[in-house]
């Protein structure tokens, strides 16, 4: 279910998806793909998905029963990737799903999640999830809290494959490489990659920001021809 809330009195809105997926592995990709699809149209607004997967994305988040991965960890983290969703900040219980048994009986997984796009990441950057204690349930509740009077801390730097196709790339790293700077082999390293970050930001975020709907709108005129 996708819905638009809105913050009375706030100025501030964002969308949300509520996730009841399928017990079964073939009905969960119909759901992926509308993920990955509305990845698309949300793209540029705050996106906050949340509630029971059915399916782990990695062994580590499981315990108890059967270690071994299998297809459908792959199938969900490749939609992960796709929809450039990541676990929003969280605390609490761990493995949010058990089968309430105890002893070698007892398996217990992460199910449930709080996932966010890039835009959320901006726009409530002191944003967490806390997984609270099941109750009668077999699943624990989630709580989200927006803290919109903390002070924003600054948004991490990430690197994108696509931007060493770029014409400018290789020449801003040669330059930027080439500059002198005092101090020990590791320190001229760090000082180096700190001035590189803003040059990228600046040659390589505009041209090649938001891939993803630049994709979507290549492959849907891909289709019509």
């Amino acid at each position: 279910m996708h819905c638009s809330i809105s913050l009375t009195g706030l100025n501030l809105s964002f969308f949300t998806s509520f996730i009841y997926a399928s017990n079964c592995a073939i009905e969960r990709q119909a759901l992926w793909n509308d993920i990955i699809y509305h990845s698309t149209i949300f793209a540029s607004n705050p996106w906050l998905v949340l509630g029971d997967f059915n399916v782990i994305p990695n062994i580590g988040e499981k315990f108890g029963g059967s270690m071994k991965g299998s297809s459908v960890m792959s199938d969900f983290k490749g939609c992960l990737q796709k929809a450039g969703l990541e676990d929003l900040k969280f605390c609490g219980i761990l493995y949010s799903w058990s089968n309430k048994s105890i002893g070698d009986a007892c398996i217990a997984k992460k199910l449930d999640r709080a996932l966010i796009n890039q835009s959320w990441t901006i726009s409530f950057p002191v944003s967490e999830c806390n997984f609270l204690t099941p109750g009668i349930s077999d699943h624990s509740p989630i709580l989200v809290t927006l803290d919109i009077n903390k002070p924003q801390r600054r948004i991490p730097f990430r690197f994108f494959n696509a931007w060493v196709s770029h014409k400018l790339f290789l020449p801003s790293v040669q330059r930027v490489w080439s500059s002198h700077i005092r101090g020990t082999a590791m320190f001229q390293v760090v000082q180096k990659l700190k001035q590189l970050k803003p040059v990228l930001r600046s040659i390589c975020g505009k041209e090649l920001s938001d891939l993803d709907s630049k994709i979507h709108a290549i492959q849907l005129e891909l289709q019509s021809c």
